[in-house]
């Protein structure tokens, strides 16, 4: 900031920047996904990612920084939308969930690694450095893309589509639209949360700002590994008890049920005055939120047409964040300036997750009636004598 001569608005005009080229290009890349091999997609945001730390790292101000930022959110939507639907078609069956736990508990692990390494890296140099060595890492990567030949599964009656005709598909399917609109109220949940929350310590508990700051990230990043992947681990236990694959039904009976068990202990946090029984709350609030991530993701893939995976998960991408971590602190913070009771305020942004819980609760409860007719199409795709492809790439 200081060589650069950049203001705190400027700061953070660079955060919602990287967010803003991230959710307008998730639903982008699923459309090229339809007219080009995935590993090929993955590669063009690879390289877009490339050039933005290149940008970034010989900026001399604002503009060519604010392009940066947008344009390395542009690079990673490429993995969000295509990486999970290949994890789906190549994982083992009986470690699927758990293949998907660890493509999304890379977020958290490469959000702490980047301030870790970026740190060392601007202490031991320039903050420049670190954007040269990321580039300088992504270029094996890159080049990998190029040559791995595999193709995601499509139904056996693909056809072409547009991506209004895709809109209109995804958004007629019940179940997708109850997944996605229960992960955004809880995303929104968690964006206020982790953004008011130490406020909030230090106000009401009287705790020192960087300890509340610090913890709040070490629990965050801590349970989002160790959740995620438990979550992943369970789903495939309850999977392989019930005998079953691609079992959209658990998906959203796991969603629900974790997710009911997780507002009392929110809500709960809030009405303490120990620090000690607040951070137990938060801790198991936040171990049983972060296990949602596979059923949920899982959900969202598997309550829509194969062909549709990439273009549903990008474009569920962008709501998510529309809806959820990007209004949230806006609106916590007004309500804050309203009401200047920070208990109440935290009260009722932990209290929306009763909307999630309530999308959640429809999903689980009518989707025996839906399977059916889900099955009927699913087997287009799944079936293996109509739809066989390579082996998985990683046996057993």
């Amino acid at each position: 900031e200081h060589e650069l001569h950049i203001t705190n608005a400027e700061a953070g005009t660079l955060a919602g920047a990287f967010m803003g080229g991230y959710m307008v290009a998730s639903p982008i890349f699923a459309v090229f996904v339809i007219r080009f091999r995935p590993f090929v997609v993955l590669a063009f945001g690879l390289a877009l990612w490339l050039l933005a730390a290149a940008a970034a790292a010989f900026s001399q101000g604002f503009t060519l920084l604010l392009i940066a930022r947008i344009v390395s959110g542009i690079g990673e939507a490429s993995f969000q939308c295509l990486a999970p639907p290949f994890i789906d078609d190549y994982a083992p069956p009986e470690r699927k969930a758990l293949w998907l736990a660890a493509f999304f508990m890379a977020v958290p692990v490469g959000t702490a690694l980047g301030y870790l390494i970026g740190g060392l890296t601007a202490s031991m140099w320039t903050w420049r450095a670190a954007f040269v060595l990321e580039g300088i890492l992504m270029i094996p990567l890159l080049l990998t893309c190029l040559f791995i030949p595999h193709q995601l599964k499509k139904s056996s009656k693909s056809q072409s589509t547009t991506p209004w005709n895709s809109l209109v598909s995804v958004s007629k399917e019940p179940f997708y639209v109850l997944s996605v609109m229960g992960q955004a109220a809880y995303t929104y949940v968690l964006g206020g949360f982790a953004f008011f929350g130490p406020t909030y310590l230090v106000n009401a508990l009287q705790m020192d700002l960087a300890l509340a700051d610090g913890l709040f990230g070490g629990v965050t990043a801590v349970m989002g590994v160790g959740a995620t992947l438990l979550g992943g681990y369970m789903f495939d236990k309850l999977a392989a008890r019930r005998g079953t694959a691609n079992d959209l039904q658990l998906a959203l009976e796991m969603c629900f049920y974790v997710g009911a068990t997780s507002f009392p202990v929110f809500v709960f946090a809030f009405f303490t005055d120990s620090q000690v029984v607040f951070w137990s709350c938060v801790v198991v609030a936040e171990l049983i939120i972060f296990m949602l991530t596979p059923a949920i993701n899982a959900a969202i893939m598997w309550s829509v047409d194969p062909d549709l995976r990439p273009f549903a998960m990008g474009l569920s991408i962008g709501v998510i964040h529309l809806l959820g971590d990007v209004p949230s602190p806006i609106i916590t913070g007004a309500f804050l300036d309203w009401i200047h009771d920070g208990e109440k305020v935290m009260t009722l942004l932990t209290a929306w997750s009763v909307w999630m819980v309530l999308h959640l609760f429809v999903g689980a409860l009518y989707a025996p009636r839906g399977i059916s007719r889900r099955d009927s199409r699913s087997e287009k795709m799944f079936n293996d004598d109509d739809t066989a492809l390579e082996e998985p790439l990683l046996s057993g």
